[in-house]
């Protein structure tokens, strides 16, 4: 059946514009049922289906089993000695030897051995993998400005929030940096929270761990040191650099063994006989067997251990003032850092206060203030704690501290500051010399920037002042990677580690620059020993000055009493007259007394 509708329009309506609109529905065309039809159709069953408009697919996601990878390594050293073995030790390492050679096994294990050897030395002398090509030719970084980037962030892995919970604990500041002795790879942070009476002290999730970092994998860190109560202090042993020494805030000592491979310390000191205060400074002293370990404290004293026997110190020293000198009762001062190298004398410790005053040691010198002397407590300390001390690691005898807005430079023989910096902006936490220029020493500020001081250009003001990048606080501490130099370490108070590296400029020492330091610093001390000797000299006249003009006043004084004596004595103007003569006489001893002090105030000032 063919459907049709006709449409028609009259021819003036042709070419206007259209126009829809809204019209009633109604029925065009319709296929009505008919029973003519039903013989060619076949009744279909009734049959049920669903129409969605969704497709027939569905998404899903599920995840393997995450793997767990860790950096592993072992360290190997020449010889392979034993423990109790010092390879710098001709006398034990010959015998050793000779203990060993006498072993049945020895000759066999040799003869065993040849062949690998030899067949390593034909490949070694074959090809030099490790020379070096141009060595004449030294680069020259006078002109290069100096610059430093930010390479990594190692953040509190205790501060993170808890993947069950989602609850963070509190931040902790980074107290301590040290660097690992064998090279710029593995550096040790302890954290804790040193403010008395700090709130987070009462925060039960706050742990008490600190972490040694792998500068290659800063997600995680490499090693976790636990201890009784948080490290304040700790220290890598740079002969035996497996072995690390702690101090806590509660006053204990612990010695780490990393092959022990354990997170607790493989000895601790007894409470009854170590530091009563937080122990601010850990060092290690020269000794045969390397096991001599030094802390300080704020409780004033400092103490020696023998790591092989820590249950009670060796030794100790009351930084204590000496009375005849300063001429005031005595004081203990508290210490809040300490310097050692042996290259200035194994027996000379450099002590900060936390009184702005410097300290040091002398463990040879022990009848004297029981060894401890103390550098200048006037104008010339700082005016807040010593934050940090060290030697330069060239010229010793010169040293570097840091505390309120400065640094300053001192000499061993002079009681006063040879060089100071100018005040900075914000307070200064800490400060290192570069272990590779002996004129550029880094500072750590308290409003998240580091300064890079290069005496070898200017002294007057920093050539470097760089802002660390996601430094959420005041810098707390810094150490300097050895022995290239470049690599710095900085800690803040929200307990981030920043990883910073300075151009080679700051770290590649220049031609003759060693020379030229120790004249600049040698003239330095010259001029201030100078100033020094001719300050004494001025205070000498003055007490001789001083002690003329009362001699002569109490001379003339006893001439006019004796005047008045014999005019006494004779009867000379006796009577009203007489009374007023013996009062003129007094009134010109006095006179004459006034005229000899003004006179030594005057030529005082003068000098």
């Amino acid at each position: 059946m063919e459907i049709s509708y006709l449409y028609t329009k009259a021819r003036t309506e042709f070419g206007k514009q259209v126009r829809f609109g809204d019209v009633e529905a109604h029925g065009v065309a319709g296929v009505y049922p008919t029973k003519k039809l039903d013989a060619d159709y076949v009744v279909r069953r009734h049959n049920k289906f669903l129409a969605d408009t969704k497709p027939p697919m569905q998404q899903s996601s599920i995840n393997t089993e995450r793997l767990q990878v860790a950096n592993t390594g072992m360290v190997h050293r020449e010889g392979g000695w034993p423990r109790e073995i010092d390879p710098t030790d001709k006398a034990d390492v010959n015998r050793f030897r000779k203990k060993a050679e006498k072993d049945e096994t020895y000759k066999s294990s040799v003869i065993a051995l040849t062949p690998v050897i030899c067949q390593a030395m034909r490949q070694n002398n074959t090809v030099d993998i490790y020379q070096h090509f141009f060595d004449e030719d030294k680069a020259s970084y006078g002109a290069e400005v100096p610059m430093a980037r930010g390479l990594a962030s190692f953040s509190d892995p205790a501060s993170r929030a808890d993947p069950h919970t989602g609850v963070a604990s509190s931040s902790r500041p980074v107290c301590a940096l040290d660097w690992h002795p064998d090279g710029p790879s593995t550096v040790a942070a302890a954290y804790a929270v040193t403010a008395f009476q700090d709130a987070r002290h009462f925060d039960a999730r706050l742990t008490r761990s600190s972490f040694i970092w792998d500068v290659l994998s800063p997600n995680e860190p490499k090693h976790e040191l636990k201890t009784p109560s948080p490290i304040t202090a700790l220290k890598f042993n740079p002969k035996a650099p497996e072995t690390l020494a702690g101090g806590c805030y509660n006053g204990l000592v612990g010695v780490f063994d990393s092959r022990d491979n354990a997170d607790h310390p493989c000895m601790t000191s007894v409470l009854e006989h170590s530091h009563t205060d937080p122990v601010y400074a850990v060092q290690w002293a020269q000794a045969k067997a390397h096991n001599v370990c030094v802390t300080a404290s704020s409780d004033g004293r400092v103490l020696f251990w023998d790591v092989r026997k820590i249950s009670q110190p060796t030794d100790e020293v009351l930084l204590e003032s000496d009375s005849r000198q300063t001429g005031d009762e005595a004081f203990v001062l508290g210490a809040s850092c300490m310097e050692y190298n042996p290259e200035a004398g194994a027996h000379k410790f450099l002590v900060g206060t936390e009184q702005g005053v410097v300290g040091q040691v002398d463990m040879r010198n022990r009848k004297k203030n029981g060894g401890v002397g103390f550098f200048t407590t006037g104008p010339g300390k700082h005016l807040g704690p010593v934050n940090s001390i060290q030697r330069n690691p060239v010229h010793t005898k010169f040293f570097l501290t840091v505390g309120d807005w400065s640094a300053r430079i001192w000499a061993e023989d002079l009681k006063t500051p040879v060089l100071t910096t100018q005040f900075s902006s914000a307070m200064l936490a800490a400060a290192q010399w570069s272990p590779t220029r002996p004129a550029v020493f880094f500072t750590a500020r308290h409003d998240g920037s580091i300064e890079a001081w290069d005496l070898f250009w200017r002294y007057d003001e920093p050539a470097l002042v760089h802002q660390v990048a996601g430094a959420r606080g005041d810098l707390t501490c810094l150490a300097v990677s050895s022995p290239n130099g470049r690599l710095l370490t900085v800690g803040d108070t929200a307990g981030n580690v920043h990883l910073i590296e300075v151009s080679e400029g700051l770290a590649a020492v220049g031609g003759g620059e060693k020379l030229a330091i120790g004249n600049m610093l040698e003239r330095e001390f010259k001029q201030e020993k100078l100033l020094e000797h001719k300050a004494k000299e001025a205070r000498r006249a003055v007490l001789e000055l001083e002690a003329n003009a009362k001699a002569q006043a109490t001379q003339t004084a006893e001439d006019e009493k004796a005047k008045v004596a014999r005019a006494k004595k004779k009867g000379k103007g006796g009577g009203k007259d007489g009374e007023e003569s013996v009062e003129a006489l007094l009134r010109r001893v006095d006179a004459a007394f006034m005229a000899a002090v003004k006179a030594a105030e005057a030529e005082e000032g003068g000098a």
